[in-house]
C-alpha cells in the first residue's frame, strides 16, 4: 500500500471538482483494513492530492476539506511521481460522449488531458494500485473507452464496470452514469490481456435490475422549504422562480416535479440558462393540483389569463442546496452552499 512518510494512504484525485468523489472516500477510509489486520477508522489515514483546473471548484474543494493538498492546474502538469499513489479517481470531461457535446469522442478538445493520462499510463515504472472512474453513460461505447480498457489490461489491472443510477441507492434523482474500478493483480505482466482472457463488454448492469435497488424518496425530504438547515431569510419561490415569461414560452417542455415526486431529471451545467433537458423546474402544489391549472392555461383566451395560470403554479428552479443533496452530497457539505445562497451566488457552483 502507498503511505506517505508518515504512514497515510496516498490519493490522487483527477478532475476532483467540487469534492463529490472525496466525500464517497470518507466513508470508504474507516474501513480500510491495515497490514496487520487492523482497522483504522479516521479520515487522516489518507493524503490527498486534488486536481482540477478550475479555481471555482477548488475554491469549494478546500473549503470542505481544509489542509488536503490541491493543485488548480491541468492534470497534464502532474509529474510521473505523483502517479505512484494507492488510488487514482478520475472523472474526465465527459462532453466528448454527449448528444450536446456532439459526441465527438477522442476528436474532442476536452478528450485530450484524459488521452494524455492514458499515454502516462502506459509507459510509467509505477502505476497506481487502484483506479476509479466515473463518466457519462455513453462512454461506454466511445473510442476513448476502448483505450482507457485496451490500456488497463496491458498494465494488469482486473477491472470491473458498472451502469448506476442515483434513484437505485433511493435518491429521487435520475442520473445514469458509468463506473470503473481496476485492481493492479499482475504489475508489469506484458501478457495481461492473455491472462485475463477476451474482454467481455459491459453489459448494463444496474441496481434495480439485479433487485438490489432501494425503495425511492420522495423530493419533500430535499427541499429547503421548511428543513431545520435552511435558510428561513431566503424567499425561494422569489429567488428561484422561473420568470413568468419563461413559463409561457416553455411550459409545455419542462420537466415540472413536485413534493410528492420520487425522481427529478439529470441536472446539467446548463441547468438555469436552459430548461429542456437541463433538469427539472418545482412547483409546490400537487400533481393534481398542477395538471388543473394546465389544463386552464391551454384554455385560455387571453395573455393575462395564461399568465394568470402560470403564475399560480410557482415554478422554481431547484436551489444549489437542494440539487447537492439530490446528487447525494451529505448535510455536512451545506455549510458554503448556504453562504452562497445567502448572497444569491450559489448558481456559480
Amino acid at each position: 500500500m502507498m503511505r506517505t512518510a508518515d504512514q497515510r494512504i496516498r490519493i490522487l484525485e483527477l478532475y476532483a471538482g467540487i469534492g463529490g468523489m472525496r466525500f464517497g472516500l470518507e466513508g470508504y477510509v474507516s474501513r480500510i483494513q491495515q497490514d496487520d489486520g487492523s482497522t483504522r477508522r479516521s479520515p487522516a489515514a489518507i493524503s490527498v492530492t486534488a486536481v482540477d483546473i478550475s479555481p471555482h471548484a477548488k475554491e469549494v474543494y478546500d473549503y470542505n476539506f481544509p489542509g488536503e493538498h490541491s493543485k488548480n492546474v491541468d492534470v497534464r502538469a502532474l509529474r510521473d511521481e505523483e502517479f505512484d499513489v494507492w488510488l487514482l479517481t478520475m472523472s474526465p470531461p465527459c462532453q466528448p460522449f454527449t448528444r450536446n457535446g456532439n459526441g465527438r469522442d477522442v476528436l474532442d478538445f476536452r478528450c485530450e488531458s484524459f488521452l494524455h493520462i492514458l499515454e502516462r499510463l502506459e509507459r510509467l515504472d509505477r502505476v497506481p494500485q487502484h483506479i476509479v472512474m466515473e463518466n457519462v453513460q455513453g462512454f461506454e461505447t466511445s473510442d476513448a473507452h476502448s483505450r482507457f480498457i485496451a490500456v488497463m489490461r496491458k498494465r494488469g489491472y482486473m477491472l470491473t464496470e458498472y451502469l448506476l443510477n442515483p434513484v437505485d441507492f433511493g435518491y429521487p434523482n435520475s442520473r445514469l452514469r458509468y463506473y470503473l474500478t481496476g485492481k493492479l493483480v499482475i504489475p508489469g505482466h506484458a501478457a495481461a490481456p492473455e491472462y485475463f482472457g477476451p474482454y467481455q463488454p459491459l453489459m448494463e448492469r444496474t441496481l434495480r435490475s439485479t433487485g438490489n435497488s432501494s425503495p425511492r424518496k420522495t423530493l419533500q425530504e430535499y427541499l429547503l422549504d421548511g428543513q431545520p438547515w435552511g435558510n428561513p431569510e431566503v424567499n425561494l419561490q422569489a429567488s428561484f422562480a422561473v420568470p413568468i415569461e419563461t413559463c409561457e414560452k416553455y411550459l409545455m417542455v419542462m420537466d415540472v416535479k413536485h413534493p410528492e415526486s420520487d425522481t427529478t431529471n439529470c441536472f446539467t451545467s446548463n441547468y438555469g440558462r436552459y430548461l429542456k433537458g437541463a433538469g427539472s423546474v418545482f412547483c409546490p402544489l400537487s400533481e393534481q393540483e398542477f395538471e388543473v391549472l394546465c389544463r386552464k392555461y391551454v384554455a385560455a383566451d387571453t395573455t393575462e389569463e395564461r399568465r394568470t395560470c402560470v403564475a399560480a403554479m410557482k415554478l422554481r428552479y431547484f436551489t444549489p442546496v437542494e440539487v447537492a443533496l439530490l446528487m447525494g452530497f451529505p448535510n455536512s457539505f451545506l455549510n458554503l452552499l448556504q453562504l452562497a445562497l445567502g448572497t444569491f451566488d450559489g448558481q456559480r457552483l
